[in-house]
């Protein structure tokens, strides 16, 4: 349990750094975090919406991905996927994971990973498991209309990121056993399937995103 413990604060962790932590720390839009999203058009809606994500505000980001909710509804990731891919990152922030990693970057800065593991229960509680799948939801969207439309662009970084975010569904539903990658079942092997394409569309080695498995040759 402890190297899963271990391994999950690494993937967090690799959020925090393809996201870019210079844009969670500015205080330019804190002004507008105040502003009701609600009583917005689409266009101002998107606008807003871009601006709290660089507040690193969780809340303020899960808000504005409600009020999103009937502009999803009424195109598709093919149509707009520019704001399916910005629905995915207000959804990753708005999942509680950039308050987690504030909280455990000076542990991990510090060299306490080996804590007990109640720390990191009570840490993985904070996190809004809901949000981090629709994160995953929306991003595969954009990844399918992607894989037939080249105009469509997917950075490095927001493959990494949903890569993560599938990653971390998965290991919240075998309960933190990393073996749910190599011997997944039928009705996981999509999913799993997901992480692997995604990582190496991020150009990341997935050996450092989840210790332990070993994802050498792997084949589903």
């Amino acid at each position: 349990m402890r190297k899963y413990f271990s391994g999950l604060i690494i993937l967090v962790l690799s959020i925090f750094i393809m996201t870019g932590c210079e844009d969670l720390f500015t205080t330019s839009a804190f002004e507008a975090l105040a502003k009701d999203p609600s009583d917005m058009t689409s266009a101002q809606l998107e606008t807003h919406a871009a601006t709290v994500l660089s507040s690193g505000d969780s809340a303020a980001m899960a808000e504005v991905l409600t009020a999103l909710a009937d502009d999803l509804a009424a195109t598709t990731a093919a149509e707009d996927p520019g704001l399916y891919l910005l629905a995915t990152d207000l959804a990753l922030g708005g999942s509680g994971l950039t308050d987690a990693i504030v909280e455990v970057v000076p542990d991990v800065l510090a060299g306490d990973i080996n804590m007990d593991e109640s720390y990191y229960t009570d840490l993985l509680a904070t996190f809004d498991q809901d949000l981090i799948s629709d994160s995953v939801t929306t991003f595969e969207a954009v990844a399918l209309a992607a894989a037939g439309d080249d105009s469509i662009e997917i950075t490095e970084s927001q493959y990494t990121n949903a890569a993560v975010a599938q990653a971390l569904v998965l290991l919240d539903e075998s309960s933190g056993s990393t073996d749910i990658f190599t011997s997944p079942t039928a009705e996981q092997e999509a999913d799993v399937q997901n992480v692997l394409d995604w990582a190496e569309a991020g150009g990341v080695d997935l050996s450092t995103l989840i210790p332990g498995v070993d994802f050498e040759g792997l084949e589903l």
